[in-house]
């Protein structure tokens, strides 16, 4: 068995991606791409009906990027990081804020990855926090 990476946490999307969005960037609904290989996140979407004067609409947003753990290979903080900047970056026009947590089989091997919007809200960024260990004096 390869080596076990566990992840928690979520991000939330605003506003909540539309229809028209998720169709667009289809690939991003699954944690399996294309060439078979896994990402370690993906959007959640949620149905709901609305009641318009022709009747029922059903309609799928997304406002939650869910994560899941992975067992093939080593995977590490920093590839966590750079799916989200890949997912960010796919829908400039929203805003993703949260926190994933991470953790390796490896002792010592945790880390939380950040993702905020600046004050200015011009531009996201996505951070790699460790656990500092300071020994006594």
């Amino acid at each position: 068995m390869g080596y076990v990476t566990h992840l928690s946490g979520e991000l939330t999307i605003q506003p909540p991606l539309t229809y028209g969005e998720l169709r667009d960037q289809r690939s991003w609904l699954t944690f399996k791409q294309d060439d078979h290989s896994y990402r370690s996140l993906c959007l959640e979407t949620t149905e709901s009906e609305v009641e318009t004067p022709d009747g029922r609409l059903l309609s799928r947003t997304s406002s939650t990027v869910r994560v899941f753990d992975l067992g093939d290979g080593r995977y590490g903080p920093d590839d966590v990081a750079t799916d989200i900047a890949a997912l960010v970056n796919a829908f400039p026009d929203h805003v993703f804020t949260g926190r994933i947590h991470y953790e390796g089989e490896e002792n010592g091997d945790l880390a939380k990855i950040i993702v905020d919007f600046d004050a200015e809200h011009t531009a996201h960024s996505v951070r790699i926090v460790r656990p500092e260990i300071r020994w006594p004096e």
